[in-house]
């Protein structure tokens, strides 16, 4: 989905007015620039997975750079740094080339700033900075928004409220581009990133999902604090609040608190719960236990047990770095076909067809996400959002209107397709990724003559 609304946003078309999209807008944004430059070279997943591994390489650098600023030896800074970074949570992220990483690194750059503040630095520049970063991250996945709540509490503290306006220049300059789509597309944009979720989370309910129980979304969390990739820097995150707690420092300690309670209400209240939305919680812990661990005055022997232990734990972890491999390797397993850009293609998960060289419909950028709740929206507010449903789709096909479809990674929702594909005379043939390509009899005939 971000890929392909990257690909069409360099096609001149934008977001949730020439096509739907479900997220907030930052991401397809910045990918497009890099799709322009790369685009004749490399595939969208080499793009989409490079930048990840970009974004992925910048977290690092910002933690390590953040504890050695902090008093952290470098080899306890980077330690911290890649066992964070490492956590199956933020792997997921990142192999899957999705926006989930990019917010937790505008995030890390807001809280190292504000925590500047909070030691004293009450410069209008770094309230602004703050704010900037913030806002960029709201528009990049909207759910950070309690990020600018609890920034705007705290900078509300400074003297005459001096050090909130600058803050809140910066929020609103970083999340422009959200502003802007509301205003050029305001009910699509609104639907994107706040109904379009509602109603899936419905529709999961009804065709079986759990709706889990405050018990079994506890049970969810635990879980993530046992892994061994998570489980010693929340250890280090519980003997920073007791060391807090032993100073008396009250009000510190209830500060910690909100920052970590914040987004485990935010993800706790997530249905179905998934492990993509723990970099929100996870971000919060490692932030607190850098910057207070960074203040204890353990011996260098300790540390160094306690940087060894960090790294050892990546190599515990349930899901290693093979598994990273094993989804990145899409990238060089498909090859654009010898007709790029000659076939219009019908696909549900359209970037498997674009990158064999074919143009999929608009209506199917975001892939399955709306076909599977399109009947559940209004048929006008669905025409405006340029949305099919399955059955439309299917009388694409009986129709032959496109000459190519390429199934295989949506089993439910095809099945119907290919009974309509196989008597509409289309014939497959082996698709890279496990994919069928389909084509027509005689325009199979016509490329063997």
């Amino acid at each position: 989905m971000y890929l392909m609304s990257a690909w069409r946003l360099t096609q001149g078309e934008t977001l949730y007015g020439d096509f739907a999209f479900l997220q907030a807008p930052v991401y397809p944004m910045v990918l497009a620039p890099l799709i322009l430059a790369f685009g004749e070279s490399l595939t969208l997943l080499a793009i989409g997975k490079g930048f990840s591994i970009l974004i992925w390489l910048a977290c690092v650098l910002v933690l390590v750079e953040a504890g050695k600023k902090r008093g952290l030896p470098l080899y306890l800074s980077l330690a911290m740094g890649l066992s964070f970074m490492m956590a199956f949570s933020q792997l997921r992220s990142f192999a899957e080339a999705s926006n989930y990483g990019l917010p937790v690194l505008f995030f890390l750059l807001a809280a190292f700033r504000a925590e500047r503040y909070l030691r004293g630095d009450r410069s209008p520049g770094l309230a602004f900075q703050t704010g900037l970063f913030l806002g960029l991250a709201v528009a990049t996945k909207s759910y950070y928004a309690i990020w600018g709540g609890l920034a705007v509490l705290i900078f509300a503290h400074s003297p005459n409220m001096k050090r909130l306006y600058p803050l809140m220049l910066g929020g609103v300059l970083g999340s422009f581009p959200l502003w802007f789509c509301l205003i050029l597309n305001g009910p699509e944009t609104w639907f994107g990133n706040l109904e379009f979720h509602r109603i899936t989370t419905a529709w999961k309910w009804e065709v079986g999902a759990p709706q889990l129980s405050l018990a079994s979304r506890l049970e969810f969390m635990a879980d993530w604090i046992m892994r061994w990739d998570s489980l010693v820097t929340v250890l280090l995150c519980v003997y920073v609040f007791i060391a807090q707690a032993l100073k008396k420092n009250w009000a510190g300690l209830a500060l910690r608190f909100l920052v970590l309670a914040l987004p485990t209400a935010v993800a706790l209240s997530m249905q179905p719960l998934f492990t993509q939305y723990l970099p929100l919680v996870s971000a919060a812990v490692f932030v607190v236990v850098l910057v207070d661990f960074a203040k204890t005055n353990l011996n260098s022997n300790l540390k160094l047990g306690i940087g060894t232990l960090l790294l050892g734990s990546m190599v515990l972890q349930p899901k290693p770095l093979w598994w990273v491999w094993k989804t990145s390797r899409p990238v060089t397993t498909i090859q654009k076909s010898t007709q790029q850009g000659h076939d219009s293609a019908l696909s549900l998960s359209p970037l498997i067809a674009h990158e064999l060289g074919m143009v999929g419909p608009s209506e199917l950028t975001c892939g399955p996400f709306l076909l599977r709740i399109a009947d559940r929206i209004q048929e006008k507010k669905r025409k405006k959002l340029g949305v099919w449903t399955i059955k439309e789709v299917e009388r694409m096909i009986q129709t032959q209107r496109f000459p190519v479809v390429v199934t295989g990674h949506e089993p439910l929702l095809e099945a119907e397709m290919i009974v309509q594909l196989r008597q509409a005379n289309y014939m497959a043939t082996d698709g890279p990724l496990f994919t069928k390509v389909w084509r027509r009899t005689e325009l199979k005939e016509n490329r063997q003559q």
